[in-house]
This record gives structure tokens, C-alpha cells and sequence, in this order.
């Protein structure tokens, strides 16, 4: 008698637990997040805060950065002069190549930031998504290319993906070098994060309800 409840809670487990289809974004506008992260002030530049570094976006989720060493807090403008908005702050991984990951305390839906490599010349970003686990949903990239000549142009490539459920709990950021002067530092701004509440699939909805009130009759 207890099959049909069985039944249905299994159907409502396997129907939310699959891994959700990545999109890439190329615009804050188009990812349309709903809370913001930033990785320190004015006041915090020249900081070299330690990996793990944790903030606090807008709507109260805890994101951490983790790197191999130290972070660097800069800012376009004074003591960064690369190619992001004047005044925004970045976050460096210190001058020391290679990914840094980012952890969200919980899922998260779609995020996306403005990157670049530290040093002169052409280059490839990539951002990978993983879900709990650790499993590997699949990476989105953008190319760039870091310049001096023209300071806080706002030129830097926006490098962001959404998927279609919440279930991203950590993404790794790197950048390689395609031309120009050898290194793969990371430079990024603000991450922007979409973290809607789940709703529940109407399909699925329905379905358990027509296989309870089987169940009911039955009993």
C-alpha cells in the first residue's frame, strides 16, 4: 500500500537532482542578476588578503575565492591600469599564474564578471562550472586582448554562463596567454550573481499529484 508514495517521491527526486544546461552570457544586462558581489572598497586597496578570501554579496551569500598564495586588492585608476571602469575594484591573484575558484555557500543559478590577464597582449578566459560533487558541468570562454595605451576603457571582456537550474556551487576562472608577453595572471571585477528561488517543474507537479490520488484510492 505504501508503493504509490514511494513512487512519487522518487519520481520528484530523479526529476530535480539532474544537472541543469549551461548558457554563456556576454553582458551583466543579459545574465540580469539579482545580487553583487565586491571584492573590497577603496579603502581595502593595496590589501593582500588571504586565499581563502571571503565576501558577502548584496543578498547575504557567502562566496569565497581560493588561490594558490595571496590575493591583491587593486583599483582602476590608481594602482591598476588595465582596461576595466574607472574606479572599479580588482581582484589580482598577486601576480602568481594560474586558476582561481570561487565557492558559493549555496547554489547558485548564473553568474558572470569582467576579466582579463594581467600582462600585455592577447588572451583566452575560461570559466568552468561545477556542481555538488565537484562535477564538472562544462566551461564557456572569451577572448581579450590587455592593453596600457588606453587606461580604464571598459574594454574588458565580460565572461559569464547561466544554467537552466540552480546548481552551480563553484566555478574556476583562469586566463592563457595567446600572445604577447608570457604569464597568466588573473584580473577580475565584481561578480554579479542570479540566484532565483526554485520553483518546482509543473510537469512534475502534476504528475505527482495524479500518482497520489492513485495512491489514495487505493488505500
Amino acid at each position: 500500500m505504501k508503493v504509490g508514495c514511494t513512487i512519487v517521491v522518487t519520481l520528484l527526486v530523479s526529476a530535480t537532482a539532474s544537472a541543469g544546461i549551461l548558457t554563456q552570457v556576454n553582458s551583466v544586462g543579459v545574465l540580469a542578476p539579482d545580487s553583487v558581489v565586491t571584492w573590497g572598497t577603496a579603502l581595502d586597496e593595496g590589501n593582500s588578503p588571504a586565499s581563502p578570501y571571503t565576501r558577502t554579496s548584496t543578498r547575504g551569500l557567502g562566496v569565497t575565492a581560493v588561490h594558490t598564495g595571496d590575493f591583491l586588492i587593486l583599483a582602476q585608476g590608481s594602482s591598476f591600469f588595465g582596461n576595466f571602469a574607472g574606479g572599479d575594484i580588482v581582484l589580482n591573484s598577486n601576480f602568481v599564474d594560474g586558476p582561481v575558484a570561487i565557492n558559493f555557500a549555496s547554489a547558485i543559478q548564473g553568474l558572470g564578471l569582467q576579466i582579463q590577464r594581467d600582462e600585455l597582449g592577447a588572451f583566452t578566459a575560461t570559466m568552468t562550472a561545477f556542481g555538488a560533487g565537484n562535477v564538472n558541468f562544462g566551461s564557456v570562454n572569451v577572448n581579450g586582448t590587455t592593453s596600457f595605451s588606453n587606461p580604464g576603457n571598459n574594454t574588458a571582456p565580460f565572461l559569464g554562463l547561466v544554467s537552466s537550474a540552480r546548481d552551480i556551487v563553484s566555478v574556476q576562472l583562469s586566463v592563457s596567454h595567446t600572445g604577447g608577453v608570457a604569464g597568466d595572471t588573473v584580473d577580475f571585477t565584481n561578480l554579479s550573481i542570479l540566484t532565483p528561488v526554485p520553483e518546482p517543474s509543473t510537469a512534475v507537479l502534476v504528475l505527482a499529484g495524479a500518482l497520489l490520488a492513485v495512491w489514495k484510492k487505493r488505500r
